[in-house]
């Protein structure tokens, strides 16, 4: 058997994926820019093509916990991210962490994690469970 020296690629779904991520990370960019008012005329409030903040704007840090067998590309999906008008001055903290220690430590600590991205949906009912019994309310989930 003969080996190819190309790289693996992504399959459709890991595709569909980064893509999400994307668009979640453009949205949370976008929300976050589009609430601040420019504090003089000169100002556009929009980032730089270069992915830094705006002049005198703001900027934003994301904690992305995820499963570390996605970490490959996640780093990449972050970097193309950043090159983005949404992506100047948002910083993602990237926090690669198998998915039932995150479940468990989300649920546990209940905070310090923006973004989470588990390896199977199984993971995500754990949290659930966990959240609830530990603070007596339903976890905010959302998946797409």
């Amino acid at each position: 058997m003969s080996q190819s020296s190309s790289p693996p690629g992504l399959t459709p779904l890991g595709k569909v994926f980064v893509l999400l991520i994307i668009a979640a990370l453009c949205a949370g960019g976008y929300m976050l820019f589009n609430k601040q008012k420019p504090s003089s005329a000169g100002l556009s409030g929009q980032p730089k093509a270069d992915g830094s903040p705006p002049p005198g704007g703001k900027s934003a840090s994301i904690v992305f916990a995820f499963g570390s067998e996605k970490e490959r590309w996640v780093k990449w999906a972050v970097t193309e991210f950043a090159k983005t008008a949404a992506g100047g001055g948002v910083t993602v903290e990237l926090k690669p962490i198998g998915s039932l220690e995150a479940a468990r430590k989300l649920a546990a600590e209940g905070k310090g994690t923006h973004l989470w991205s588990p390896a199977s949906a199984t993971v995500r009912d754990i949290l659930a469970a966990d959240w609830q019994q530990q603070h007596g309310a339903k976890a905010i989930l959302r998946e797409e």
